[in-house]
């Protein structure tokens, strides 16, 4: 039995180095509050965070996960009920006064919280970083009985949050016409983590992210092959996981201008990022409506210009034009072999506006967060 009452609980599956802003926001709220994490991980993570440099006072407490990015929908959904089950148990043993969930997993573990907050009255702030069902519907089609089952699900979490985060306008405005809540709902970015600025880039183009259905992938290896195959010049790089990484392995094998990193931490995908003069941040543009690209503010913090391939009229193109922070191309083969040599001619001259630097750091997002989830004073309207 704790001693201390807790002052706030933050669930996320993944809490370790991929997700340094959360890190960084435990760190900081744990100057001055007593705070516990809640996390899924087969390792000693709270000795892995303190290997990689991590300084805080946080409880970290840790179920064993069962499933993988690799494994089978059953399982996975079989581990996410797992992982439900403890942190309803952890919760009524813990007793927090303030609960901090995000979308990993979703739905099925928020509304357990959504449960215990009804239960008890603890104020609970849901982090819609991804809106679910929807984006997974894009991915595998669900049955309309299901997919409606499971809005419904996320619709009563959504009414009883004390208050929800996520990360577009056009985000919050789904949420309010698809759940008919009447919380406050605060746009907060995804931050990228601030590095040293890189003059002299030794690499051409990269992506670095999850190479998924969303991404566009196929259209930009073959883009690729047809821009090497009229003699273009530059080199691409891919780093982290994803359905298309076998087909990414393939294409590196038949040129040398084509690599591919692997699955890396922050810290590294940021170091290598900053090594390149442009980075590639396609979105599928029904996906825009529902997420919106984590990478980009690595992106961004590295000064990496970014040639999104995506929809002219898309969030994410608005945001590239309005930040002018890269190009936007349409995913289409013949044009986006012709902006491979247009981007080719171009050299790597790219300033970035102090202020979206600001906007998009670690500090900016745990000082917002923290208005949050601990004043009182806070806007009907989020922070906009």
């Amino acid at each position: 039995m704790m001693s201390a009452k807790i002052d706030l609980v933050i669930i996320n599956r993944g809490f370790n180095s991929q997700n340094g802003e959360l890190i960084s926001y435990a760190e900081m709220a744990s100057e001055k509050k007593n705070v516990s994490v809640l996390a899924q991980s087969n390792i000693d993570l709270a000795k892995k965070l303190k290997n990689e440099g991590s300084e805080t006072n946080v409880k970290i407490d840790t179920c064993r996960s069962y499933s993988n990015s690799a494994s089978t929908i059953l399982s996975r959904i079989a581990d996410a009920i797992f992982f439900m089950v403890w942190v309803f148990i952890k919760l009524i043993q813990i007793k927090p006064l303030k609960i901090y969930i995000a979308t990993d997993p979703p739905i099925i573990v928020p509304f357990i919280v959504a449960v215990y907050s009804r239960l008890t009255g603890a104020q609970f702030f849901y982090h819609v970083q991804d809106i679910h069902p929807e984006i997974y519907n894009l991915l595998y089609p669900l049955n309309p009985v299901i997919r409606k089952t499971l809005q419904k699900i996320d619709n009563f979490t959504l009414k009883n949050a004390e208050a929800i985060i996520t990360l577009t306008i056009e985000m919050k405005k789904y949420i309010e016409k698809r759940s008919n809540t009447k919380r406050s709902i605060y746009v907060i970015p995804n931050p990228g983590l601030a590095t040293k600025y890189v003059k002299n880039r030794e690499h051409d183009i990269i992506f670095c992210g999850n190479a998924g259905r969303l991404n566009h992938i196929s259209i930009i290896l073959e883009a690729i092959d047809k821009y090497i195959e009229r003699g273009g010049q530059m080199n691409f790089t891919f780093a982290g996981g994803g359905i298309y990484v076998p087909a990414i392995l393939e294409a590196s094998k038949n040129t040398y201008k084509i690599r591919y990193e692997g699955k890396i931490g922050v810290q590294e995908a940021t170091e290598l990022v900053s090594q390149h003069k442009w980075a590639f941040l396609p979105i599928l543009d029904e996906a825009t409506k529902y997420a919106f690209p984590s990478k980009s503010s690595t992106y961004v913090q590295c000064r990496t210009p970014i040639l999104a391939i995506c929809g002219k009229n898309n969030i994410v193109a608005r945001w590239v034009g309005a930040n002018n922070v890269g190009i936007v191309c349409e995913p289409d083969l013949g044009k986006l072999v012709d902006c491979l040599f247009d981007i080719e001619k171009l050299s790597f001259n790219k300033n970035f506006d102090q202020k979206i630097l600001n906007e998009l750091g670690y500090s900016r997002f745990c000082e917002i967060l923290n208005d949050v989830i601990f004043s009182d004073h806070i806007g009907k309207n989020g922070f906009l």
